[in-house]
């Protein structure tokens, strides 16, 4: 098995559904892990046999997320350790999750400050009349 550590770099990288556009590549592959590193890089690694990596490889030259802005994409041998890609699939399903929670927290607090602000809104009208 080949190995492969990429380095996606650029202005919108991050927060565009990259990790899961590349995970949705990998076919083929046995091993994948992928990290937002800083913030502007995405570092990927990647483990297959040869055939798999060539045609890895090609989709991420060819291959974006709509919203993501890409400056440099790197390729290198790389000989550490990778997860496997059904391992790496579990734990960005659940990171997914953690964010999806996380939002909708935000979002009912979002909702109770309205409902505060239209009854105040409500009781300056009644003030009007």
């Amino acid at each position: 098995m080949l190995k492969l550590k990429i380095t996606i770099a650029g202005e919108r990288v991050q927060e565009v559904g990259y990790r899961l556009h590349l995970l949705s590549l990998a076919k083929g592959l046995v091993g994948f892990e992928a990290e937002n590193v800083d913030q502007d890089k995405l570092v990927v690694y990647v483990e297959g046999d040869d055939i798999a990596l060539t045609r890895f490889r090609e989709a991420v030259e060819k291959s974006r997320p709509p919203l993501a802005k890409v400056s440099s994409i790197a390729f290198e041998p790389f000989d550490g350790f990778v997860l496997s890609i059904s391992e790496y699939r579990q734990q960005l399903s659940l990171e997914q999750l953690v964010k999806i929670a996380q939002t909708g927290l935000e979002v009912r607090g979002d909702i109770k400050e309205m409902k505060g602000d239209i009854k105040e809104m409500k009781g300056d009208i009644k003030e009007m009349k």
